[in-house]
C-alpha cells in the first residue's frame, strides 16, 4: 500500500485542478471570413437593403424584418447606431463568463475588399440559447444581421444558419425598400402609387394606392369614413375600424377581403383636424400587410402615445 506526503496530494490536487480548467475554458475561434459582394437568384430582400438566402422552412417574420421557424430559430437584420469598435467591446470573454454567457467564436469579416466588420457566436446558459452576430460598417452605415436558435438543436441550424450569414448582400439602403412607385400627380393633395409605377397599372395584383389630402374632418366620423371606403372597394358591408392614438393626431385603419378583391384603407388625423386618406386596393393576389407597411412608412412618423 503506496503512503503518500499531504504536500504530494496537495500537488496531484493542483495539477488536476489545472488539467480540469483547461478542459472546461476554451478558446473562442478566432478567424477571419471573407464575403464577396454577390446577390445571387436564391437571395430574399429582408429588409434595410440587405439580402439573404433564407434557408428552407423559414417563414417572413409579421413584427420584424426576418424570417423564423416558430420559436425555435430566426434570422434578422437592424441598423445600429453604434461603431463596430464599440460593438466589438461588448463580447470581452470575462464580462460575458459573469453573466453566464460563452463566447464561441469572434472573427473578423471583409464585406468586400476591407476589414470591415466581425462575426460573434455565444452561448447564453440562462436562456440556452445561440445567438449569432454579424455586424458590418457598409454605405456609411453599421448593419446588425442577427439569428438564433435554441441550444439543444444548435447542429440542426447551425450550418444553415452560417451559411446565410456568410451570403448577405448589402445593397443601397433604399433598396428594394420601396414596393410601389409614384405612377400619377392629380394635384398637390392628391396621388396614386402602384408597383410598376404605371397607372392604370399592369401589375399581375393590380395593386394601386391612392392619397389624398383633407382639409377638414370636423364633421366627420373617422372610423366611419374608414368603413364605407372599405365597403365602397370590396362590397363588404360589416367592416371595423381600429383606431392608433399618436402624439399629434391619430390613425384610423382597418381591412376587408371579398371573393376577388383586397382593400386597405387609413386615414391620418392631425390635432387641426387636417387629415389624409389612403386607399390601398387590389386582387385577391395583392398583400395587405404590405399594404399598411406602405402606408405607415410613408405616413406615421409621429410617436405612438
Amino acid at each position: 500500500m503506496k503512503i503518500y506526503s499531504i504536500e504530494y496530494l496537495g500537488i496531484i490536487f493542483l495539477l488536476a485542478m489545472a488539467n480540469l480548467s483547461l478542459i472546461s475554458c476554451k478558446s473562442p475561434i478566432e478567424s477571419h471570413i471573407k464575403i464577396t459582394p454577390d446577390k445571387s437568384s436564391k437571395s430574399i430582400h429582408i429588409g434595410k437593403g440587405v439580402w439573404l438566402e433564407i434557408p428552407n422552412g423559414y417563414n417572413k417574420a409579421k413584427s420584424y424584418d426576418g424570417y423564423q421557424i416558430g420559436t425555435q430559430s430566426s434570422i434578422s437584420v437592424k441598423m445600429s447606431t453604434k461603431s463596430i469598435e464599440e460593438l466589438k467591446q461588448a463580447f470581452d470573454p470575462e464580462i460575458l463568463e459573469k453573466r453566464r454567457i460563452e463566447l464561441i467564436e469572434l472573427s473578423s469579416v471583409s464585406y468586400g475588399s476591407q476589414e470591415n466588420g466581425f462575426l460573434s457566436v455565444v452561448h447564453n446558459k440562462k436562456k440556452n440559447t445561440i445567438s449569432y452576430l454579424l455586424a458590418i460598417n457598409e454605405n456609411g452605415r453599421v448593419y446588425n444581421i442577427k439569428a438564433f436558435c435554441f441550444y439543444p438543436v444548435k447542429e440542426k441550424y447551425d450550418s444553415k444558419i452560417r451559411n446565410c450569414l456568410e451570403n448577405v448582400y448589402i445593397g443601397e439602403y433604399e433598396e428594394a425598400e420601396q414596393p410601389f412607385k409614384m405612377a400619377k400627380i392629380i394635384s398637390i393633395n392628391e396621388m396614386i402609387f402602384t408597383r410598376d409605377g404605371k397607372y392604370p397599372t399592369e401589375s399581375n395584383d393590380q395593386s394601386v394606392i391612392e392619397f389624398k389630402g383633407i382639409e377638414s374632418l370636423r364633421s366627420a366620423s373617422e372610423t366611419d369614413l374608414v368603413e364605407n371606403e372599405l365597403q365602397k372597394l370590396t362590397g363588404v358591408k360589416k367592416n371595423s375600424a381600429a383606431v392608433q392614438f399618436l402624439s399629434n393626431g391619430k390613425y384610423c385603419f382597418g381591412s376587408a377581403t371579398s371573393e376577388d378583391k383586397k382593400a386597405y384603407v387609413a386615414l391620418l388625423v392631425l390635432e387641426n383636424k387636417e387629415g389624409t386618406l389612403i386607399r390601398c386596393y387590389g386582387n385577391k393576389n395583392s398583400n395587405l400587410d404590405e399594404f399598411a407597411s406602405f402606408v405607415k412608412g410613408k405616413l406615421v412618423k409621429t410617436r405612438i402615445r
